[in-house]
């Protein structure tokens, strides 16, 4: 995907890495994408249905979320 489709089709990523850019420099966030879109798992985005990038194995076997209340729900990942 080329930066202005990019920046067409997944907005908020685009502007979140833009702000890491002028946080970090762009050669260094720009490196870590080039690696996550070469398969490395350094760099993975979803959003619009869009997905870009290596997504990284976590190895986690628990997830956590909070629901509507504030409050932390545990579950555990089903594998395979």
């Amino acid at each position: 995907m080329k930066q202005k489709e990019f920046k067409e089709k997944m907005p908020e990523c685009a502007a979140f890495i833009e702000d890491l850019c002028q946080a970090f420099g762009t050669e260094a966030i720009h490196g870590q994408i080039r690696k996550g879109l070469n398969g490395e798992p350094t760099f993975w985005a979803k959003e619009n249905g869009h997905e870009i990038g290596t997504p990284v194995d976590s190895g986690a076997e628990w997830r956590v979320t909070w629901n509507e209340h504030g409050v932390a729900v545990a579950e555990k990942i089903k594998r395979g």
